[in-house]
């Protein structure tokens, strides 16, 4: 997310590897790509887990512009077990021990649910909902669905109240 949100600056020209085969680690291979790096998407699992928790429809389209895009390689089976200077050491299950060389190494691996804000607002007073990653690691589609419910939920109260 640092990446994404431009809070970490990375090299504009060389290589990259981001570590994550989920729909974070597939946007910012693409990211980085299109920003002139050479882009190697390493995940653990097979390349058809790719983004498996994005919207159908978009994960579609996302892994074909991944595929169709000549400077993001590939490498699934795959952990990473060392990054120094330079070279990353990866233990690939078919092919055993390789290093990479590269100029960055992008971790995009895993989420945290909950929030900071949430016990400040609710000593105010506030009515606090917890949606999306915040309440639980899930689809972005689902925090869409839910945050519907929350304000359905809420303009029902208000219109009881008139």
């Amino acid at each position: 997310y640092d990446v994404l949100m431009g809070d970490v600056v990375l090299p504009t020209a060389g290589t990259a590897v981001v570590y994550g085969g989920g729909e974070t680690g597939c946007e910012t291979a693409e990211y980085l790509a299109e920003r002139g790096l050479q882009v190697t998407l390493v995940t653990r699992s097979g390349a058809s887990d790719l983004a498996r928790s994005a919207e159908p429809m978009y994960r579609k389209h996302l892994l074909h512009r991944l595929r169709a895009n000549g400077a993001i390689s590939i490498l699934e089976n795959s952990e990473i077990e060392r990054f120094d200077e330079g070279t990353v050491s990866l233990h690939r299950q078919q092919v055993g021990s390789e290093k990479l060389g590269a100029d960055a190494l992008v971790v995009a691996q895993g989420r945290t649910t909950g929030s900071p804000l949430v016990q400040p607002l609710e000593e105010l007073g506030m009515r606090v909902e917890v949606l999306g990653d915040a309440a639980q690691i899930g689809r972005i589609g689902d925090a869409v669905h839910a945050a519907h419910a929350v304000i359905e939920a809420y303009a029902s109260r208000l219109l009881q109240r008139q």
